[in-house]
């Protein structure tokens, strides 16, 4: 049976749209296992969306994991110079110190 692109019969659109599911189906099934959360959200989707949805939703949650890469990278190196110049202040103050205990001594530290 050849349908027409145009075929408006039962026939024609339930082969259509069970062309557009297995379209669907390989576009998710085609994906990284980091989409498993987006895809199982489309598949329980009533009524199943069209691929062009199902690719509009895919690249939101793309979008959003590279932004919260991105803030998580910015918040480690956020931590790391905190603790960097928390260790950098100690040294200050451990240095400081021992310079005022000579002073007090009266030793001098002159080279």
């Amino acid at each position: 049976m050849v349908l027409h692109v145009g075929c408006t019969c039962d026939k024609g659109k339930r082969l259509n749209e069970s062309k557009d599911k297995e379209r669907l189906y390989e576009f998710l099934m085609g994906l990284d296992s980091e989409y498993s959360t987006i895809k199982t959200q489309i598949l329980a989707m009533k009524p199943i969306p069209s691929l062009g949805v199902a690719y509009h939703l895919v690249t939101e949650d793309e979008r959003q994991q590279t932004i919260t890469v991105a803030k998580k990278h910015t918040n480690k190196t956020a931590n790391f110079q905190a603790f960097f110049q928390g260790r950098k202040g100690d040294r200050r103050q451990q240095n400081k110190k021992a310079v005022q205990k000579d002073t007090k001594q009266g030793n001098t530290n002159e080279s």
